[in-house]
């Protein structure tokens, strides 16, 4: 956990330095004054820096990590994730717009903290209740609409779409990142291979010209 939190941190850190060389490059009218070549890019090479340092301990999070997926699982059903989906189902079945269903979900939701539930408490009569309350009328809402909204294996295997999380997807991502690296890994030893020549044939012309 601790080792994600730095990530993230460290992914924040990162795009403030991009966001400040940027704006130093985009506000300088010549390629080589300072606010370009020296002071724009103060951060940039620390936050590289980071990168590098953090792929080290990336590696060791996933050779290390033992998942509890039952535990996992568990808590996903207990946590509030998936409202949002029963906000979409409110939409798409019964004709509420998102405003009115966010509205709706939310007062459910905090209905059942404040009895002290999990996601459990979010059943139609919760929904029901808050609804009367926004709306001033209850919905026709059944218990299985409802468990099927909440459910997060059906929601993340609902999620077809570019860049979503069914399973399907997912594997095509991870194919097509596979791909990628292995073209960047020819393109870095394609590029260090041309530097090595360079060097040499600076080292001759060197040696050439002391002779």
């Amino acid at each position: 956990m601790f080792a994600l939190e730095y990530f993230r941190g460290a992914a924040g850190r990162s795009i403030g330095a991009l966001s400040g060389a940027l704006a130093n490059i985009k506000g300088s009218n010549y390629s080589i004054g300072l606010d370009c070549t020296r002071e724009g890019i103060y951060d940039a090479w620390p936050s590289l820096g980071l990168f590098v340092d953090g792929m080290e301990l990336l590696r060791l999070v996933f050779e290390c990590i033992e998942l509890k997926k039952g535990r996992l699982e568990q808590k996903c059903y207990e946590n509030f994730s998936t409202a949002t989906d029963l906000a979409d189902g409110l939409v798409r079945q019964h004709g509420l717009s998102f405003r009115e269903a966010h509205h709706v979900v939310g007062g459910a939701v905090q209905r059942a903290i404040d009895a002290g539930l999990d996601a459990s408490g979010l059943t139609e009569e919760t929904i029901n209740a808050s609804a009367e309350q926004e709306l001033g009328r209850a919905l026709a809402i059944t218990p299985e609409f409802v468990r099927g909204c909440l459910d997060p294996v059906r929601s993340v295997h609902a999620r077809t779409t570019l860049g979503g999380t069914a399973p399907s997807e997912v594997r095509r991502m991870l194919a097509a990142l596979a791909e990628k690296r292995s073209q960047d890994i020819d393109f870095v030893m394609t590029r260090r291979r041309g530097l090595d020549l360079a060097n040499q044939r600076l080292r001759d012309a060197i040696q050439a010209l002391a002779a």
